[in-house]
């Protein structure tokens, strides 16, 4: 084939059979390339700048490309410029008729200068066209794990829009890349070069912001939790936590202020919310709904819901933190608060669990509750995002489902011990800073003092160690991998470089 390519490199005409062997090869790489698309190859939505850039003679653009091997995509979005306006028209006509599942085509032309319209008109579009009409005439919402960018074209700008967008909202992301020969009269692409780049998981970019996102909605904490998603763009559910966080301010709450809380839910059943985002909107009506039947209960009843959503919230709250003094100023004004009601109530079934949950509040176990407050806590749930499993251990064996390998740990890694804590956080979180490790070494060890340098080089043998065993086993079964599993930063850091320990990208 190094003949073959010389040929085309140096611009010679090509025999009939040379052709076809070359096209062939271009063929086989593309497939090859397509295997690396996983998950991605279910996307129903596509999305790409639009460029005319002149292909060579034998060579496929990349639009095509991309839609040869995404053959489910049933909408595709071009961003176009003044220049190329005409020539995408002209190109979806093309596209339409060599694939037909493609039911439409959308063609927004956007300023090239401005970035943030950019990332906004993206966004707008993006949500608009995710709606869709099924078989059966009905609205149907393309989900983001469906969509993908394909951000091989466009000025260097407007690539770093499309990356910055699929980490922050959480959108499949690809690229084409390819090689290049130095010639006489500038640069060559060489055939049959062509690797496709791909960022399957583009929450797990986001990790560290995501895992205290979430953390800060289990615990009710909805202020912290629109912080970290505004910090990353994700505005509209960061909005509808902020409405939430009214209802469950810690000071209402503690007080236990009913009057208030009921006060709280009226406001939020009032407001008037649009979201362009129509998976938020639907939330944002979920919890509308729920609340509003919530009020209409009976009074008793609604005080028995009451109850069970200020014991869950004491629970939620105060979630693996040491019993301060807050904790026991809540729990002693909520038995207090049940006292006082218990002698005037007839549900009896209700308040002889009384004495249980206070016992459980202060023994951080759980009693069952209503159901109006176990639907409140599945739709908070489902505010969070949803951070994919790559890796589990589980049983002695670690499981990397990014190779489909399982293995074996022995008791080395899996014993009880600082290091095996900080390896099984690691795997929850993908990453750990100094601190987060300093934290799992001191609950183990039961101590206040930071990480020693006894300890730390005890971790980082460790971790030799176990990268050693995850790249031996993947060796055994034909994979290489150039990256160690987890890494402390540069090769050679001691204590005082030492900022945080993560696993690579390669085995996510």
């Amino acid at each position: 084939m190094e003949n073959l390519i010389e040929k085309v490199l140096s611009n010679q005409k090509l025999t009939p059979s040379e052709e076809k062997k070359l096209k062939d090869g271009i063929e086989k790489n593309l497939e090859n390339e397509y295997l690396k698309l996983g998950e991605i190859k279910e996307a129903r939505l596509y999305v790409s700048f639009f460029s005319f850039t002149a292909v060579p003679k034998y060579d496929i653009s990349a639009i095509d490309k991309s839609l040869n091997g995404l053959k489910k995509v049933e909408r595709c979005i071009f961003l176009v410029t003044e220049e190329t306006k005409k020539e995408a028209e002209r190109f979806e006509h093309e596209l339409k008729r060599k694939n037909p599942k493609i039911k439409k085509v959308v063609i927004e032309e956007i300023k090239k200068d401005e970035f943030n319209d950019i990332y906004s008109k993206l966004d707008k579009i993006i949500e608009k066209e995710r709606v869709i009409e099924n078989l059966y005439g009905e609205e149907e919402l393309i989900k983001k794990e469906e969509i993908v960018i394909d951000n091989t074209l466009g000025l260097r700008m407007i690539t770093g829009v499309f990356y910055r967008f699929c980490i922050e909202q959480g959108v499949k992301l690809i690229s084409w890349d390819s090689d290049y020969k130095k010639l006489e009269k500038g640069f060559s692409r060489i055939p049959m070069s062509d690797r496709l780049v791909t960022v399957e998981f583009p929450q797990l970019k986001n990790i560290t912001n995501l895992t205290y996102m979430n953390k800060a909605i289990d615990r009710f904490r909805f202020s912290e939790a629109s912080l970290f998603l505004k910090s990353i763009n994700n505005n509209e559910r960061g909005e509808l936590l902020e409405d939430l966080n009214i209802i469950f301010d810690i000071n209402d709450m503690i007080g236990l202020n009913r009057g208030q809380f009921t006060e709280n839910l009226e406001s939020f059943i009032n407001k008037d919310r649009r979201y362009m985002n129509k998976e938020i909107g639907e939330k944002f009506k979920k919890f509308k709904s729920l609340f509003e039947k919530i009020l209409g209960l009976k009074e008793e009843k609604l005080e028995e819901v009451y109850i069970c959503i200020v014991y869950k919230y004491i629970q939620k709250y105060f979630k693996d933190m040491e019993d301060g003094e807050l904790k026991h100023i809540f729990i002693n004004n909520f038995s207090k608060y049940m006292e006082d009601l218990k002698q005037e109530r007839v549900n009896k079934d209700f308040w002889k669990n009384y004495s249980e949950m206070i016992d459980d509040l202060k023994n951080n176990e759980n009693t069952e509750i209503c159901d109006e407050a176990e639907e409140i806590l599945k739709n908070i749930e489902s505010l969070k995002i949803d951070i994919p499993k790559r890796i589990e251990i589980k049983d002695r064996k670690i499981h990397l489902k990014r190779f489909e390998a399982d293995i074996e740990l022995g008791r080395k890694f899996t014993q009880e011990g600082a290091n095996q804590d900080i390896l099984k956080k690691l795997i929850e979180s993908y990453e750990l800073s100094k601190e987060q490790v300093e934290e799992v070494i001191r609950k183990r060890n039961n101590t206040e003092k930071e990480i020693t340098s006894k300890q730390f080089y005890d971790l980082k043998n460790f971790i030799l160690k176990f990268n050693l065993l995850v790249k031996e086993y993947l060796k055994s079964i034909e994979i290489d991998v150039d990256e160690d599993m987890i890494s402390l930063g540069e090769e050679d850091v001691n204590l005082n470089s030492f900022k945080k320990i993560k696993i690579e990208d390669e085995y996510i």
